[in-house]
């Protein structure tokens, strides 16, 4: 019996033994395939990376080559490229005619769809259909009549019709509705300068810039109306808050010299008038007050000189 239950024994341990062997066999297997795999896959990988260097470098060979051909190409390739755009400028309208219609097509389904109103609206702004325009805000006013962006939109449209009656009431409404209307009194006061009505435009602009204080065109456009006043001081305290605002422009450094010239701030003057000099539209009128501001440093020579630079722009004017 002993002998039976020893035999047994070494049977099982036996047993463990070959079940280990196996085991460690199994992940000795996977291990070295594993490595395998990795070294392959990394090869492969090497093997690409080389392969697009090589292309790069073809492409590269090629791209110069092109460059050293002769120039006579180029200009045919901007000829042709010249006459694509002028191809392609219809198919852009007619692209925009196409989204017009789909909005259209929208709207006729769902006449509540703001958003299309305004993506139409922006349309035919864009393509100068202000007939349209105003048809179409006209109708969304209809349904939505307290909408401050739809009577602003049909003021804009109604000004390019020249209906300036009609522009300043729908400009009007707006301000009813919404008293903090972010361009509204900008195209307001634009409207009322335009039109000569100065006081009109000071009023309004003056809650432009309020509102908007960075909005340099307001400034200068308040700037005009005071001008058109008389009103010195504030037209040129506008015009320097404008020039801080905007870009560098001919007619506000013309005013803003002229005034520190008047002041005798000979050094600002020259400093404001020279750039309005280099303006295209610069006229005698900048060179007369050159040639003063220079008479005014002491620079005599270049004070005859730009005395007779208006002298001579006078004579073609």
């Amino acid at each position: 019996m002993n002998y039976e239950n020893k035999n047994m024994s070494i049977s099982y341990k036996r047993t463990i033994i070959i079940a280990l062997l196996l085991i460690l066999l199994v992940f000795t297997g996977y291990f070295c395939w594993k490595n395998f795999w990795q070294k392959n896959v990394i090869s492969f990988q090497n093997e690409e990376a080389r392969q697009a260097s090589e292309i790069d470098v073809e492409i590269s060979k090629k791209t110069e080559s092109e460059a050293e051909e002769p120039q006579q190409n180029n200009v045919e390739e901007i000829s042709e490229s010249a006459a694509q755009k002028t191809e392609e400028k219809p198919q852009v309208e007619k692209q925009v005619e196409k989204a017009a219609e789909n909005y259209e097509m929208a709207l006729s389904l769902n006449e509540n769809l703001i958003e299309c109103i305004y993506s139409l609206g922006n349309i035919f702004w864009e393509s100068e259909n202000y007939d349209k325009m105003v048809k179409l805000y006209k109708k969304a006013i209809n349904r939505y009549p307290t909408n401050s962006k739809a009577h602003f939109e049909l003021g804009k449209a109604y000004y390019k019709q020249l209906k300036v009656g009609d522009a300043i009431a729908e400009f009007k409404k707006v301000i009813n509705l919404d008293s903090n209307h972010r361009e509204v009194y900008f195209e307001l006061g634009k409207l009322y300068l335009d039109n000569g009505m100065l006081e009109e435009s000071a009023q309004t602009l003056e809650k432009a810039v309020k509102i908007t204080p960075e909005l340099g065109e307001a400034h200068f456009l308040l700037g005009k109306a005071y001008e058109g006043m008389n009103e010195k001081e504030k037209s040129t305290q506008a015009f320097k808050k404008a020039k801080g605002q905007m870009e560098e422009n001919y007619e506000i450094l013309l005013k803003v010299g002229a005034d520190y010239l008047e002041k005798e701030a000979y050094e600002d003057a020259l400093r404001e008038l020279e750039k309005a000099s280099k303006f295209a539209e610069a006229a005698s009128t900048v060179y007369f007050l050159l040639g003063k501001t220079y008479r005014g440093l002491g620079r005599n020579e270049d004070a005859i000189k730009a005395f007779e630079k208006a002298d001579e722009m006078m004579e073609k004017e």
